[in-house]
This record gives C-alpha cells, structure tokens and sequence, in this order.
C-alpha cells in the first residue's frame, strides 16, 4: 500500500471510486495479476483514465490525483448520474451526485486532491513518485516538467519508475511510420505522398478558398452528387463518367480536385460553410 507522513495542507481524499468486485471474487482466490503494482496516476478526462482503470482491474493499486477545487473534469459531466449506493462513505453524504462517465473509467481506485503547484503539494506528490512503481499522465506535453513532475525530474526520485506519458498529440512520426512499414510489408506499396488526402477516397483533403481553407470529404456517391449539385452547382460531375463513382474519382484524382478548388476560390469560407450548413 501508499504510504504518506506529510503535512496535510495541500492534500485530502476527495472519494473513493467504486469497487467493481473484490479478486476473490473474479479469480476464486487467485491473486490478480498486477497486485502488488503501485500506480500514481495523473490522467484525466477519458484516454489516461481508461488505460489507468484497466490496470486497476487488473489488481494494481491506483491512486488518481485531481484538481483541489473540482476534481477530475468528468465529474461535473451530468446527466446521466449513478445513484447513491447503501455502502457509500458518510464523510461523502454531502457530495453530489456522481457522474456515470467518471465512474465508467475511473473504477477501483483511490482518488486523492493535491495542489501540487504549492511547494508542500508538490512535496507530497514526489513522495508518492517515490512508492509507486508506474507513473501515468495526460497532461499537455512537457506541462509537467514546467512543474517539477517530469521524466527526469521523476527518475532521480525513482530511478525504476515507468513514466508514462499520452498526450493529444504524442510521438505521430513512428505511427505513420508503423502503418507505412505494415502496407510495404502486407501488399509491397510503398508509401507516396498525399498531403491531406485521403489514398482511396476522392474528394477528401484540405481545399483552397478565397480567404483560406476548408476540410471536404465526401464519402460516398450520395455525398458527391449532393457536393456537386448543392454546393459547386455542378450537377453533372456526378453523372459523368470520370467522377461518377469513388473508384472513379480515385483514377480521375487530380483533375477532379482542380475542378473543385477553382471553384471554391471564387468565394471566401463562410459562403461555403453556409452552403454546407443543413445539407447532411
């Protein structure tokens, strides 16, 4: 277990987190896998949270910290709320009701609040870097290191400790790389450049306009005839042979976005997005 001998100025247990079944009970007495695994976890919202819930389950010990004020953001996220339950706390009677996203990825964990941009909150946190055997945050990249909290700060603490970071807007490089590697390797392509557009799906890519640019994609033959009657008044590019369907429009790619772009330079942004509004 966590073990903390601080001041507790910048710090208290904001609830517990709904226990989903006890080990004995899904494993008939067998130990779970991560029990034992001590996580600090400083996620929040949806991604960091589920990735933190499933260790959990797996029998990892969780502490959660959120905001001092508000705690974790999905819990002003209302309706749909859980009802109270008979085994609830009485030091949480006061609170409100709790919202079923947070309880849906936040399960059996222990949630705690802490300032930690205050020097005694941050101390707090250190100590808990020092128990845990896993670290995992979402915060805006390189945010907690501004903070004291990053990797290398955390790693003179805990030399062990597995720092685990997701992000908005993580390493993309290596997972364009991965799919890239994948589509050589499975059909022997290699990979061309597309820009914005998407290989097998014409139109679907960033276009030009008057005064700057719009995202169009039309998914299917439907969605064509209705860009090129409603919106280019252009009825017959769906009817005619080049363009008339996807596998089409693919083969034809260059000459169609020509025809599309030259068009929508003729008018600024918000003319089209009016055009758009309402069409489905």
């Amino acid at each position: 277990m966590f073990l903390l001998t601080t001041k507790l100025s910048s710090f208290r247990f904001i609830s517990y987190t709904r226990k989903l079944s006890s080990s004995n009970e899904l494993l008939s007495g067998i130990p779970p896998p991560l029990q034992g695994i001590k996580i600090l976890d400083l996620t929040r919202v949806l991604a960091g949270p589920t990735a933190t819930m499933l260790l959990a389950d797996l029998g990892a010990d969780v502490i959660k910290v959120e905001e001092v004020t508000r705690g974790d953001d999905t819990r002003s996220w209302l309706p749909p709320s859980a009802p109270t339950i008979s085994s609830s706390p009485e030091s949480s009677s006061h609170l409100p009701p709790e919202s079923a996203y947070f309880l849906a990825v936040n399960r059996n964990k222990r949630s705690i609040t802490v300032d930690f941009k205050k020097p005694e909150g941050l101390e707090i946190l250190h100590k808990l870097v020092k128990q845990s055997d896993i670290l995992v945050e979402n915060f805006i990249s390189g945010k907690l290191a501004t903070m004291g909290l990053g990797y290398e700060d955390c790693k003179k603490i805990n030399p062990k400790l597995i720092y685990a970071s997701i992000t908005g807007f993580p390493g993309m490089k290596i997972a364009g790389l991965a799919n890239i590697a994948s589509n050589y390797l499975i059909a022997g392509k290699e990979a061309s450049r597309h820009g914005t557009a998407h290989p097998s799906i014409v139109p679907y890519q960033v276009f030009p306009c008057k005064d700057g640019y719009l995202m169009i994609g039309a998914g299917n033959n439907k969605q064509f005839k209705l860009l090129a009657e409603k919106i280019l008044g252009n009825p017959g590019l769906s009817t005619d042979p080049k363009f008339a369907t996807n596998d089409a429009r693919v083969a034809n790619r260059e000459e169609l976005v020509k025809i599309i772009s030259d068009t929508l330079l003729k008018q600024d942004r918000e003319h089209w997005l009016e055009q758009f509004t309402g069409l489905g």
